[in-house]
């Protein structure tokens, strides 16, 4: 799987009603420590989240002022959320966040650099030659970073994947937070897929365990989840590794209480568990839900299949004959 297709495992949701667009009111979310405006149509935020909701259409200064401050959240994931909340896709921009962090690191990819020179309508002819040089020494920063990386084994992957990971659980506790239920399954539901269908990432990072376990109530799906699909995949070695980032004692007990269950599973496992941690506001599970699990199954099955197949293709050796060679060494015994 591409890690192009990873960045949209997400599927448009059924809407359960319709947003109310000729009520055309404007309010403004003011984002992260940059205190960047965004512009939303206040229906489409309220019908999806019930703290806006009451924010804005209560008794709150929100509400006759129209706008709000989310220092917490990052640009990015507010993009991602409003994006969502236009189309029903969670479609993670990757490149974009992973530029970010670069920025953040104090170094910048070659593609990163392309891309904002692109944005800006900016070419090589342009540049100088100190920001040439200055450029090469970036490069050079990040391909040392690359090296010193220990969490990449898969010629790169495994970094962008450590990049979506994140995004997602940005997402998650910005639908925990502002109560946004819809967001949070779908989000959840993400998280899921791209654990069954990225059977090379055994576990997620001891940081964004630990992350979702201060940001989250520890009972919330998410953890609950992150609980089970470690003891599935148990490994010594991964909790040696990852104890640098002091994982949560309440995580390492759930881990441990349900990996004598657990212990040894496979990606169908996590599929027996689809919809355990789910919200789905009813006790009959959705036509959605089951379509979905089906799909990953016959995925997993045709997976499994062609590799039997290949093992099949591989020339038998001969056996030897047993029979024969025990009628040896009797007679060998009786001379």
């Amino acid at each position: 799987m591409s890690t192009a297709s990873l960045a949209s495992t997400g599927k448009k949701r059924k809407v359960s009603h319709l947003v109310d667009f000729s009520d055309t009111t404007i309010v403004v979310l003011t984002v992260g420590p940059e205190k960047k405006p965004y512009n939303i149509y206040r229906e489409l935020l309220c019908q999806h989240s019930r703290y806006f909701r009451n924010m804005f259409k209560g008794e709150f200064k929100e509400a006759s002022e129209k706008s709000t401050n989310l220092p917490d959240t990052s640009c990015e994931t507010i993009e991602d959320v409003m994006r969502w909340m236009h189309s029903g896709v969670l479609n993670v921009d990757t490149l974009r966040r992973a530029r970010h962090e670069d920025e953040d690191n104090g170094t910048e990819t070659e593609e990163g650099t392309s891309r904002n020179r692109d944005e800006k309508g900016e070419g090589k002819d342009d540049k100088d030659d100190d920001g040439d040089a200055g450029e090469s020494d970036a490069g050079e920063g990040a391909s040392d970073d690359e090296g010193k990386d220990d969490t990449s084994s898969n010629g790169g992957i495994e970094d962008e994947l450590d990049v979506l990971y994140a995004a997602y659980l940005d997402i998650y506790i910005f639908a925990d937070q502002y109560d946004v239920p819809d967001l949070r399954l779908t989000t959840l539901k993400t998280w899921q897929r791209l654990d069954v269908e990225s059977p090379s990432r055994e576990k997620p990072l001891g940081s964004l365990v630990k992350r979702a376990f201060a940001s989250l109530p520890a009972n919330s799906p998410l953890c609950k989840y992150l609980i089970r699909s470690c003891a599935y995949r148990w490994s010594t070695q991964w909790i040696h590794e990852q104890a640098r980032f002091d994982l949560p004692y309440i995580f390492m007990i759930g881990v441990m209480a349900a990996n004598s269950r657990s212990i040894g599973q496979t990606s169908k496992a996590l599929l027996t568990s689809w919809c355990w941690f789910h919200e789905h506001g009813t006790k009959v599970i959705p036509d959605e839900c089951i379509a979905e699990k089906e799909e990953l199954m016959k995925t997993l099955n045709d997976a499994t299949g062609k590799k039997a197949e290949a093992t099949k293709a591989e020339p038998v050796r001969p056996q030897q004959n047993t029979t024969a060679n025990a009628a040896i060494v009797q007679k060998r015994r009786r001379v």
